[in-house]
């Protein structure tokens, strides 16, 4: 297989589509196979994301997971969405074993999946990029409910669509980003390639397809991953 960046690139694969209007009927059947998968961790950024999270399609669910109670707690006080199920996690392995680990055992239940998570700078410098990241993130897979129509009716004319990711992010301080897109994690992303069986060009000089584990997919395309098994241990 070719690398995934350079197929992005060449076949032009950039989608953009309305938040404020959708033609397209959903039925409700396809709604209800649909699950937004949420991380939260930092309780002063809850009220931040309720406002993308209370303007979902009321026929998806919600999961909300976190490693604290207070969390839990105050997001069930902003989150008007009714069909939200609160669930804790083990403080490890962030937000991909809150996907990979607690979210498993309701994989089955869905047949297209996004997972989104907040993120909070460490030092003041980057504030202003992190906040822009933010709303890169959050607001390119669940920007609205008439957004969330036109990604799904997305995946329904492109049965080969398997996977949705932001675009790169942007600020100040964007270079950063691309310098260290790979860091510690080439290994890692090597490794683990070889262990599932993969058979795809990665390479170093090239950045990984995108940044900030967050997405839109189907279930097909996770399964091999989840059919790993993995535990919070592994992180």
């Amino acid at each position: 297989m070719k690398n995934v960046y350079d197929v992005r690139k060449e076949k032009q694969l950039q989608f953009i589509l309305s938040t404020e209007h959708s033609t397209w009927e959903i039925s409700g059947e396809m709604l209800q196979s649909a699950a937004v998968v949420v991380n939260l961790y930092y309780a002063e950024k809850i009220e931040y994301y309720s406002r993308y999270l209370n303007h979902l399609p009321p026929n998806i669910t919600v999961y909300i997971f976190s490693s604290k109670e207070e969390v839990l707690l105050k997001t069930k006080k902003y989150l008007q969405h009714e069909n939200t199920i609160y669930l804790k996690k083990q403080n490890r392995g962030r937000d991909l074993s809150t996907f990979l680990v607690a979210f498993h055992p309701y994989i089955g239940k869905y047949s297209l999946i996004c997972f989104v998570h907040d993120k909070k700078e460490h030092t003041p410098w980057v504030k202003q990029d992190v906040d822009k990241w933010n709303e890169n993130l959050w607001g390119n897979m669940i920007a609205s409910a008439p957004y969330i129509y036109n990604i799904l009716n997305l995946f329904q004319n492109n049965p080969e669509l398997g996977i949705l990711f932001p675009p790169e992010p942007i600020g100040e301080n964007r270079t950063a980003w691309f310098h260290a897109s790979w860091s510690y994690n080439f290994d890692n992303c090597t490794e683990l390639a070889q262990r599932m069986q993969l058979s795809a060009d990665i390479s170093r000089d090239k950045p990984p397809i995108a940044l900030g584990s967050v997405f839109w997919a189907r279930k097909e395309v996770l399964l091999k991953l989840f059919n790993m098994n993995w535990k919070y241990e592994d992180f």
